[in-house]
């Protein structure tokens, strides 16, 4: 689904925001291409109230998806592009629409009080007459880190417990850097894998769960190939819960640029942050005192 490239960017995430209060961290940016392709289609691609993705059973009559589904056409009636259709995260508050074509999702809040990417290309939009403010955005991002389902990722064992979800890229520069830095310091931290371009990413995928996993991983980080045969999978790649991950972290964190970054790194207190900069980031990852 995620289709990446190798443009550099430089984000700054500020404290004021609710992020971490570190500055210019380097990340390899989501390719713009495919985003401006499915947010910023013509009103020609919009559904009507009734939705064609309904028609084709993707959300039928009497169930929570078709419930959520009608709430958001009543709120925005051309909010929905073709073949869309509305489906579950793993957060309990966050509702996904996705589509039947490889794009990109847009997600709204299940009280219907905010939105990201619907129907505005970008950013996070908030409907409620008091808006959140920095402790209400604190208490969102704590209440969805503690929603994270850790059991479909890898666990990259340390010298003590995990304290971050690292979404990482192997062709990703920064990513590498993050990953030899983390090990080094003997930090646990759960990982979410993934590739800059359609065939890195694939090959992230294929060696998902399978027994190898850590042993190539590590050949990906460190030599940019694979020794030896690829092995049978446990279980199939989540895509939906990685893709899922890296938009709403990266949105609800007030991260300016419009395109996630690798890598992507969440604490379990909501805290969360693009890109990497060893003198800025170990020494906050070092006092943590959360765990996953």
């Amino acid at each position: 689904m995620a289709i990446w490239n190798r443009r550099e960017l430089v984000t700054r995430v500020g404290a004021g925001a609710g992020v971490l209060g570190v500055a210019s961290l380097s990340g390899c940016a989501l390719d713009q291409q495919l985003r401006n392709r499915v947010l910023g289609a013509g009103a020609g691609n919009a559904q009507s109230a009734a939705g064609n993705a309904a028609a084709a059973g993707l959300n039928t009559p009497s169930t929570p998806e078709y419930a959520a589904r009608q709430q958001l056409l009543a709120r925005f009636p051309q909010g929905l592009l073709k073949d869309d259709y509305v489906a579950r995260t793993e957060f309990d508050s966050v509702w996904a629409i996705r589509n039947t074509s490889k794009t990109l999702p847009r997600y709204f809040g299940a009280d219907m009080k905010w939105y990201i990417n619907v129907p505005e290309p970008y950013g996070f939009m908030e409907t409620r007459e008091q808006p959140l403010g920095k402790a209400g955005f604190d208490a969102m991002r704590k209440g969805l880190a503690a929603q994270i389902d850790t059991k479909p990722w890898h666990l990259v064992k340390g010298k003590g417990r995990p304290v971050l979800v690292v979404y990482s890229a192997w062709d990703c520069p920064h990513s590498r850097n993050m990953e030899a830095a983390l090990r080094r310091a003997g930090i646990s931290y759960y990982l979410v894998p993934s590739g800059l371009e359609e065939k890195s990413t694939a090959l992230a995928r294929r060696i998902y769960a399978t027994p190898e996993f850590d042993r190539q991983w590590q050949e990906l980080l460190t030599k940019g190939s694979i020794s030896g045969k690829l092995g049978v999978q446990a279980q199939p790649y989540p895509e939906d819960r990685a893709t899922d991950l890296i938009f709403i972290f990266k949105t609800v964190s007030g991260i300016p640029s419009p395109a996630p970054s690798t890598p992507l790194f969440i604490f379990k207190d909501g805290r969360s942050g693009e890109g990497w900069r060893a003198e800025s980031m170990l020494p906050l990852i070092r006092k943590a005192n959360q765990y996953f």
